[in-house]
């Protein structure tokens, strides 16, 4: 990665993403059941930030697909050799 800006987004995510699921599987095994779980202050704060992230992606999701719902109720779907990334994008040009 080129940014170091985007070097530390992306390692606050990986370490978000990290957290997650170190949270998700926490107590699964017997060892670890009786044992509460500990976060590091950076792991708390990317954890957070990732969930921050992942909630405004389905926030803007759903507004996207709101948008492509035709006033009959039917949904737009993609045509046959149309990629969803040029969808978006004439989405965002309407």
């Amino acid at each position: 990665v080129g940014c170091d800006r985007c070097k530390l987004w992306g390692m606050l995510q990986t370490l978000g993403i990290g957290t997650a699921l170190r949270v998700l599987f926490h107590g699964m095994d017997d060892e670890t059941i009786d044992e509460p779980l500990e976060l590091s202050r950076q792991e708390a704060v990317a954890l957070v930030n990732t969930l921050e992230r992942f909630s405004s992606a389905l926030v803007f999701a759903q507004s996207l697909h709101s948008k492509h719902t035709v006033e009959d109720g039917s949904e737009i779907s993609l045509e046959s050799g149309q990629s969803f990334s040029s969808l978006l994008i004439d989405s965002l040009t309407l």
